[in-house]
């Protein structure tokens, strides 16, 4: 039962006792004569209960049921004011665990403790670049060193809520990666939704070619398989070529080639289509991934023009360039998967667990 000292005067104080003795039929009901707004006001304070005890419940998830709640802090107006989250459970988890770190408008930036920059949730393309399942990873299982895990402290439902919360310091014109139907990996947002009523509103589709181009991008972490796989195996096929001089080990390496080639192709469309026809990021990690992904492909190209040089007899030079230049595409291949990984995960995803 919270206090309500301070809030009540003491003739509504009297007036709450006679309206609570009311409900005992051994005594008389509320008097006609009392207030006309009484019971409105009694609705509000009921209310206020209800708040309050939501947030005991929030501080309780911590371990610390008799720690008193921090006041509310009255929110901020303006046009230039980021839009909150609805619930106020969901601002005071916020307050607790995340304003050290991302600041009360979401801005981030430098933090003395920290060795990375805190990311800008008010920034519409880093909104963009990342998908609600994605978002969600990151809170309930940390990212790197430098963001914890909170699994453990705050639950899958207060994390939801704090997906939302993020997702409210975008501008209006923003809309998450995976377009405004669907996360990423296929949960639906009206589930996301419905499970933390915090999404903010998101702008509807812009037309069926650029919905067509949004959808074929999600085939993207799928179809980069195979231009890993083909592109590795070739360089590995023509290093045992040149160790054991067997041509059926020719036939593996240029067959891989050229179908690793042709899917390196169609990944790398993809990957335009899921990032966005733009020749820069906000995030360096996106802008490295992207580049290195195209550079990826037009060696693979001049690999492949290599190759078909080098089966002429006098051209020993040819063959030379082809398979230094094979081995670097594989090394391409493998650093483009470290940061297309680093994009989902952070760029510590391989650090040793502590």
């Amino acid at each position: 039962m919270p206090a309500f000292g301070g809030k009540l005067n003491d003739d509504q104080v009297r007036d709450l006792v006679r309206h609570i003795r009311g409900f005992d039929g051994r005594q008389p009901k509320q008097s006609s004569t009392a207030p006309s707004d009484f019971e409105k006001r009694f609705r509000q304070l009921q209310e206020q209960r209800q708040e309050a005890e939501m947030q005991f419940r929030a501080l309780s998830r911590r371990g610390k049921p008799s720690e008193p709640a921090e006041p509310r802090r009255p929110e901020a107006t303006g046009p230039s004011a980021p839009k909150a989250a609805k619930t106020p459970v969901i601002r005071e988890v916020f307050r607790q665990h995340c304003v050290k770190c991302h600041k009360e408008d979401g801005k981030g930036g430098q933090v003395p403790d920290l060795k990375a920059e805190v990311p800008d949730f008010t920034d519409a393309s880093w909104q963009a670049g990342r998908s609600d399942p994605q978002l969600l990873a990151s809170i309930l299982d940390g990212k790197g060193q430098e963001m914890p895990s909170w699994r453990d402290k705050i639950g899958e439902e207060p994390a939801r809520g704090l997906l939302a919360h993020v997702r409210a310091f975008a501008p209006t014109k923003a809309t998450p990666k995976g377009g405004s139907q669907a996360g990423y990996y296929g949960r639906s947002l009206q589930e996301e939704e419905r499970s933390s009523a915090e999404f903010a509103e998101r702008k509807p589709s812009q037309g069926f070619f650029e919905g067509l181009i949004r959808w074929l991008g999600k085939f993207h972490p799928a179809a980069v398989n195979f231009p890993v796989a083909l592109l590795s195996a070739a360089a590995v096929a023509e290093l045992l070529r040149m160790a054991t001089g067997r041509p059926a080990f020719d036939v593996a390496a240029r067959y891989c080639l050229w179908f690793g080639f042709l899917t390196a192709v169609v990944a790398g469309i993809l990957g335009w289509f899921t990032g966005g026809f733009q020749l820069t990021d906000a995030s360096w990690i996106i802008r490295t991934h992207r580049w290195l992904g195209t550079s990826t492909v037009a060696c693979a190209g001049l690999v492949l023009a290599l190759s078909q040089a080098s089966r002429r007899p006098d051209c020993r030079r040819s063959l030379i360039w082809f398979r230094v230049m094979l081995l670097v595409v594989a090394l391409l291949v493998a650093v483009t998967g470290f940061f297309g990984g680093a994009v989902v995960f952070g760029i510590d995803h391989y650090t040793w667990p502590q």
